[in-house]
């Protein structure tokens, strides 16, 4: 009997789904961070409220600053604040302060202020120093700074850095000659010389410059000088203040008749004194012997800066060529009255000339003054003599009087008084002038009287002028005119006699009134210099005074 087959059935395993407990964390890990995304789009935070947990409004301090010297401009984080001595409210935090003062060095400070707590500061600025430059034409020379050696010339120049302010005394010696002077610094101001540039063989010329300003001397005489081809007026030993001068190069020329000069002087920002020298050998010198002393020579009618001393004075470096020399002293008369010599290369040329005084001197206080005559009977003008020719003189040889004066022409006498025809400005011949003058005057013709005093140049000086009307005063400073009328009613025509008291704030104008002075006028000016300038008349056109009983007693 056949089996059924034996047939058996297989069941195919299925998966096991994931245990549990590792299905729930990867479950709850994807929710979470679904839940933050979402929270983060529907709920940001806002933006003022975060600001407000990382910022907070600043707050401030005070800062006060000190400098020595005071004065200083102060700079906080490159911009101008205030002239310490100062007090500053400054946000806190990190500032630079900055301190600048003419003539002395920069100085920088850094100061972390917190808020509340003031801090004061301290700065201290230091002296710019300055530098000199030796500048020549000479193949060799040495260079001496307060009896050291600093250096020998090196192609014609030579430098010297840091020198601190006061005086100091700088020398160049060569085997073609030799030059010195001394001069003295300070902080903010251009260095000057404190005395004459002496010079042997030599040609010898010196600038001080800072902060805009100059001073430029010369070892000859007055001689006219040009800057950047601009006339600046006269240069000499005594030396010419330079104003608004920039930094760079200046070209100077200095011409005394044919002879011709030229510098070239580069500038900058620190103070510095240049020395010019250059070899000059067409010259000789000059002595001038006298009795007396505090004489003044006249040099081609030029007045030379020094007087007699120890009845001597010894003119160095004078060019090569013919030259007038006149000595001139108030109350003596000079025999001989001038003398025409030369000037030798090499040489040096000797004069000398006797001083006596005056039988007769101008008493110390004015007379009744008499009109001349043809003032007195006829109110018109005089009728003038012949124009005399330029350069004569008019009275006897010595006078006195025209000694008194740089301009000698067209003065001529009228029983008793000197008469003037023109000359715009008729300087009295000494300068500077301080003390007291005193002198009456006439028109002879004109419409008014005039006079100055204070002259340092012909943009500051005080000009006097009497129109019969009216005392008038008329300042100038630095080109700028003040005018000044006070009522005073006197016959011009007739003559006035009038005194100044010059000094260095003031001048005092008095009128003599019968036997007394009157006060008249009185300027004052604490930062000019009277008594450094010079006085004289002014006769503008063809106008004529008649001058009479001048007088001065210098301080």
């Amino acid at each position: 009997m056949d089996q059924a087959p034996n047939t058996e059935t297989h069941e195919e395993p299925r998966p096991r789904p994931p245990g549990p407990s590792k299905f729930n964390w990867q479950l709850a890990t994807g929710v979470a961070v679904g839940l933050l995304i979402l929270a983060a789009g529907l709920f940001p935070v806002p933006p003022k409220e975060e600001a407000k947990k990382k910022t907070r409004a600043l707050m401030t301090s005070s800062l006060e600053v000190h400098t020595t010297p005071p004065g200083a401009s102060i700079r906080i984080n490159n911009e101008v604040k205030c002239t310490s001595d100062c007090t500053l409210e400054l946000v806190e935090g990190e500032h630079q302060i900055q301190a600048f003062l003419p003539g002395y060095e920069p100085r920088v400070s850094t100061v972390n202020l917190s808020a509340g707590v003031p801090i004061t500061i301290d700065l201290t600025m230091d002296p710019q120093t300055m530098g000199v430059r030796v500048l020549s034409d000479l193949p060799a020379g040495k260079v001496t700074l307060d009896g050291e050696s600093v250096g020998l010339l090196q192609d014609g120049q030579l430098g010297v850095d840091r020198i601190s302010a006061g005086k100091h005394k700088i020398e160049l010696r060569s085997a073609k000659g030799s030059a010195e002077f001394e001069f003295e610094s300070s902080p903010g101001a251009a260095p000057q010389l404190t005395s004459p540039i002496t010079a042997v063989s030599l040609f010898a010329s010196a600038m001080g410059y800072s902060e805009g300003k100059g001073y430029l001397y010369v070892n000859e005489p007055p001689v006219t000088l040009q800057m950047d081809g601009n006339p600046m007026g006269e240069v000499g030993p005594r030396g010419l203040q330079l104003v608004n001068l920039q930094a760079g190069d200046h070209s100077f020329v200095m011409e005394e008749g044919q002879r011709q000069k030229k510098l070239t002087a580069s500038l900058g920002s620190q103070p510095v004194l240049l020395f010019f020298v250059r070899f000059d050998p067409n010259i000789g010198s000059l002595l001038v012997k006298s009795n007396e002393d505090d004489a003044t020579v006249f040099l081609d009618d030029s007045e030379y800066w020094q007087k007699t001393k120890k009845g001597k004075v010894e003119i160095k470096n004078r060019a090569v060529g013919p030259l007038r020399v006149r000595l001139a002293k108030w109350q003596f008369t000079a025999t001989p009255f001038a003398v025409k010599t030369e000037i030798k290369r090499g040489e040096q040329t000797e004069l000398v000339f006797q001083l006596n005084r005056n039988a007769v001197a101008v008493p110390p206080t004015p007379s009744k003054i008499e009109l001349p005559p043809a003032l007195r009977e006829n109110p018109k003008p005089v009728p003038m003599p012949p124009v005399t020719p330029p350069g004569t003189i008019v009275t006897q040889r010595g006078d006195p009087f025209l000694s008194l004066w740089e301009d000698q022409t067209n003065w001529s006498e009228q029983r008793g008084w000197r008469v003037k025809k023109g000359g715009n400005f008729v300087f009295l011949a000494r300068r500077p002038v301080s003390g007291i003058v005193r002198f009456s005057l006439s028109l002879v013709k004109g419409k008014r009287l005039e006079w100055f005093a204070g002259f340092r140049d012909a943009s500051n000086f005080v000009r006097y002028q009497m129109d019969g009307k009216d005392f008038i005063r008329k300042e100038y400073v630095d080109g700028k005119s003040n005018e000044v009328k006070t009522p005073c009613e006197l016959n011009i025509k007739g003559s006035i006699t009038v005194q100044l008291r010059i000094s260095q704030g003031q001048i005092v104008n008095e009128l003599l009134d019968g036997s007394a002075w009157k006060k008249i006028d009185s300027v004052d000016a604490a930062g000019r210099d009277f008594s450094a300038g010079r006085f004289g008349l002014y006769l503008p056109g063809d106008d004529s005074f008649a001058v009479s009983n001048f007088y001065y007693s210098g301080k």
